[in-house]
């Protein structure tokens, strides 16, 4: 099934990758999207793997966590996957 990107998947991406380089390194970054390619690699084959959770306005989204940090949601369409964005675990859980 295609994998397609939200404007928002793209810049909370970019955040987090941004965020990895400032806090670690370029070299971590980048295993970071190594590793965010290869689990969506696996949602292409198996796009309702991951658990399915309540995201408010938005239904049928799933959360694939990428590193106990950080996590990717999606949602599965007919005809496609949509990407909708990035969350640092960490921050969720420190501001609730």
């Amino acid at each position: 099934m295609k994998v397609i990107w939200s404007d928002d998947a793209d810049s909370t991406f970019a955040d987090v990758i941004e965020s990895i380089e400032k806090r670690f390194s370029r070299k971590v970054a980048i295993e970071f999207m190594e590793s965010t390619f290869n689990v969506i690699e696996v949602i292409e084959s198996y796009p309702k793997l991951y658990t399915k959770v309540n995201v408010k306005g938005i239904k049928g989204v799933h959360q694939a966590v990428i590193h106990p940090k950080t996590s990717m949601f999606y949602s599965v369409g007919k005809t496609h996957i949509e990407i909708l964005f990035f969350w640092f675990n960490r921050a969720h859980l420190e501001t609730e």
